[in-house]
């Protein structure tokens, strides 16, 4: 256990009432099921775990979105309420490591500034204890669940302070690396593609395993009693889900992979659910961000959200001033907004998606361009088969100028960060893949 923390160490279809905050700080324990994929159209591994935590959540966020496809630097926009960018947060050289490698140099960017709050540093303000425990960092072993059990137990016990609880685990997101999937040590790029296994036997292995991590999962919070003081909060996301070798969505063929490396819906739209403080089960059809768990978790322990922070408090009144879904990586940008799913790629080989390249791309597209963009329904067709960009010129023009407004507004790096020599070495890195 680490006791501060941060990455870089049948339900009724409605939309619930907001509730105000609770009389007395709850408990906080924030479950983060790394490549774990939310569930669309069908039942599958989001509703698999459910199931192995014993029923459906209080709360279901249908349309919830990470802000990158990959766990350390989505986890990092999570905690500060902020878009990568403009933190400013990159990844690390290997966009699948969960912390930078001992005794390898990495980018002035892979790490949250001092100066911007994260979840913990917020909540110790009033009070709260806060540790994290992240199964599996350096992606070679599976979670050691009896270890884990014991000693997120015996952290809780320590004292009746309120608490800030983290969880994450990534045996779901490490399916990518397991020989049947096609991963080849000798060759791990994205082009894998003769795996063992069909892509039905596939995915029915995703789904065994997120609900065995369910029952797991369930194990743990029973080794945390409830305060007669205050009121437990539980709530549950995943950084980034995985393709499953489904090939749609993209304008090439890295999506033959298993891989969570590429925008598509699957691999940034994710779960979030609020496990506990409702009587019945209720979905919640908004489009949402993960940088709302920050100002609803603060919310619910009655703490103020730190300047900078652009989530919104998903169970307050108040609308949302941002009702769409943003993510970036690499030479990737996406947008959703009601039930289209924007997708911009400009082609910068090994780019993060800091480099300004990206933005002077964007901004300078045309519908001559065509080739840059997708457009779907996601709604109705959350594999993404059919792109609708060639026919509806009207709507990709109109979503791209939204997608440019928050890319240039709330998505922006901070004017300061991005001298000179900084963007020298953003170009200059040597960078194994997009990061």
């Amino acid at each position: 256990m680490r006791a501060c923390w941060g990455i870089m160490l049948g339900a009724v279809a409605c939309q619930p009432a907001r509730e105000p905050p609770p009389d007395a700080a709850p408990d906080i324990v924030l479950l983060v099921a790394s490549g774990l994929r939310a569930d669309a159209g069908t039942p599958g591994a989001e509703a698999a775990l459910y199931r192995g935590l014993g029923g459906p959540p209080g709360l279901r966020f249908t349309n919830a979105y990470a802000q990158s496809c990959v766990p350390y630097t989505s986890l990092g926009s999570m905690l500060t309420g902020r878009y990568p960018s403009a933190i400013p947060l990159c990844g690390t050289y290997d966009p699948n490591s969960l912390a930078p490698q001992s005794g390898q140099d990495q980018p002035w960017c892979a790490s949250i500034p001092k100066q911007t709050w994260t979840l913990p540093e917020v909540l110790s303000v009033y009070g709260y204890r806060s540790g994290a425990y992240v199964s599996n960092a350096d992606a070679d072993s599976e979670t050691d669940w009896e270890a884990l059990t014991g000693q997120v137990g015996e952290w809780w016990r320590e004292d009746e302070a309120p608490r800030l609880l983290m969880i994450q685990v990534l045996d779901l997101h490490m399916l990518q690396y397991d020989p049947a999937t096609g991963y080849n040590e000798q060759e791990p790029g994205l082009d894998r593609r003769e795996a063992a296994i069909s892509a039905g036997e596939l995915r029915t292995m995703y789904i065994e395993r997120a609900e065995a991590m369910g029952g797991a999962l369930r194990e743990l919070l029973g080794v945390l009693p409830e305060s007669r003081q205050r009121p437990l909060e539980v709530w549950l996301t995943s950084t980034s889900g995985l393709s499953l070798r489904e090939t749609t969505g993209l304008k090439s063929d890295h999506l033959q992979a298993v891989t969570n490396s590429v925008i598509v819906d699957r691999t940034v739209h994710v779960p979030l659910a609020r496990l506990t403080g409702r009587s019945a089960p209720a979905e919640d059809h908004r489009v949402v961000e993960l940088i709302d768990i920050l100002p609803t978790l603060a919310g619910r322990a009655g703490a103020r959200v730190p300047a900078g922070a652009q989530g919104h408090d998903l169970l307050n009144e108040t609308p949302d001033p941002a009702p769409w879904a943003y993510a970036e990586f690499g030479d990737m940008l996406s947008l959703r907004e009601g039930d289209d799913l924007l997708t911009f790629r400009f082609f910068l080989h090994n780019a993060s998606s800091l480099d300004p390249r990206l933005t002077e791309g964007l901004q300078g597209w045309t519908a001559a361009d065509m080739h840059f963009m997708g457009l779907h329904d996601v709604a109705a067709d959350p594999l993404q088969v059919s792109d609708r960009s060639a026919a509806e010129v009207e709507r990709v023009e109109a979503l791209q100028q939204a997608l440019l407004a928050v890319r240039q507004g709330p998505g922006a790096p901070p004017p300061e960060s991005m001298s000179k020599e900084r963007l020298e070495a953003l170009r200059l890195s040597p960078a194994s893949g997009y990061w």
